[in-house]
């Protein structure tokens, strides 16, 4: 539950992994005279918030802060990160995200998902061209800048449930992009910018805001298929798939592209063997 005061002896400590306690934050401010640590896990812990001192630890490249109860991030700390390349702050109570976050532009891995962040991401999101993999999903998020476009490094976003209502036109310029998720969203999806990159090979948009409608000629449908919350059966599904360049205008180099996630199917599966679409 406590880590000893004198921890801060250990000048040479490079790793220190103390993951899957009962260590509150008041016990770890001896960690910052450990300066010399690159890598720190103290995930799973009881953690209300990272202590002032860890300013001190100006060669740390990986922090592991997730599952814990952390609630506000010191505006000034992640300034004195300027190696961090991983940090996951996952399963917490953080509202939101200082500016010093933006300093760290070595980061390539960041997981912010399953907080209760209510914010728009500023433009400055910018300043991570490492970044590959942002984790975002359920938070309150409000919007993504079109700066998002200089993220050219990307390969995996997640914005699943929040509260967007657009996004960026601007994410066509991702071209390392291989899975996005942007299900359970207020999103009334134009989908071709995304549909446009090279690599991307994975794509869920469901429940969000008429997407389906858009493409799809429900008139005949109405009975069998539940518009409201766009929902799919597997075979039309498929149907969709199978029909994709015509639908989605997807082009010869677009045929890699492996899985559009729409929506779960109804309980009850109409025959549409007979439907054209």
């Amino acid at each position: 539950e406590t880590i000893h005061h004198n921890i801060g002896m250990l000048t040479d400590l490079r790793v220190f992994d103390i993951a899957r306690n009962k260590i509150d934050g008041e016990s770890m401010h001896g960690i910052g005279n450990c300066g010399s640590i690159t890598k720190l896990n103290i995930c799973c812990n009881c953690i209300d918030r990272l202590p002032d001192s860890f300013v001190q630890l100006r060669g740390l490249n990986r922090l592991d802060a997730s599952d814990n109860v952390i609630k506000h991030l010191p505006d000034r700390l992640f300034v004195s990160f300027p190696n961090m390349n991983y940090l996951d702050l996952h399963n917490n109570q953080i509202e939101a995200l200082p500016m010093s976050v933006f300093a760290m532009r070595k980061l390539v891995t960041f997981d912010i998902s399953f907080n209760l962040i209510h914010q728009a991401i500023p433009k400055q999101l910018e300043q991570f061209p490492l970044l590959e993999t942002f984790f975002m999903s359920y938070n309150q998020i409000t919007s993504l800048p079109d700066s998002i476009s200089t993220l050219t490094n990307l390969q995996v976003l997640e914005v699943e449930s929040n509260l967007l209502t657009r996004f960026p036109t601007t994410i066509g310029n991702c071209k390392n992009l291989k899975r996005v998720t942007t299900k359970l969203n207020k999103i009334e999806i134009k989908p071709h910018g995304l549909l446009e990159l090279p690599n991307l090979i994975s794509w869920d948009i469901s429940w969000n805001h008429e997407f389906v409608s858009n493409y799809i000629d429900w008139k005949e449908k109405e009975n069998a298929y539940r518009k409201d919350v766009d929902i799919m059966s597997v075979a039309f599904y498929h149907k969709l798939l199978h029909r994709s360049r015509t639908l989605l205008g997807f082009t010869d180099e677009r045929k890699d592209l492996a899985t559009i996630h729409v929506d779960s199917p109804p309980l009850d599966l109409p025959d549409i063997d007979n439907t054209s679409i």
